[in-house]
């Protein structure tokens, strides 16, 4: 074989090796611990899981999901549409929500 295919042949490392890792380590250093001191070993993991806790409840939520302000002006309903082979479409704005009515079946359904 070629160098060019050996390298080709080659697999990527996983991306969980560096946590597993980390949790070796951890667990490694765990167990050191409280062979020397249970005490101290409960007191470090608490302490841990206090920091933990506390980091995740200073993170901010993502805005992904969250609703638009109240003061933005909404866009038209050509842009809400789509291209304008879309179906026709009736848009109502209330309060907390935004209802579509879809006009073109309305005409289907009539005799």
């Amino acid at each position: 074989m070629t160098k060019r295919k050996a390298a080709e042949e080659e697999p990527e490392p996983s991306p969980l090796a560096g946590g597993c890792v980390v949790a070796a380590l951890v667990v490694g250093a765990g167990a050191g611990l409280w062979a020397a001191s249970p005490a101290a070993s409960v007191l470090v993991l608490w302490g841990g899981g206090a920091i933990l806790v506390w980091r995740h409840a200073r993170s901010g939520m993502s805005d992904s999901s969250a609703t638009p302000p109240p003061g933005e002006d909404p866009s038209p309903e050509d842009e809400e549409a789509g291209h304008s082979d879309a179906p026709r479409i009736s848009v109502e704005r209330r309060e907390g929500m935004l209802i579509i009515k879809d006009l073109s079946e309305r005409r289907r359904y009539e005799v």
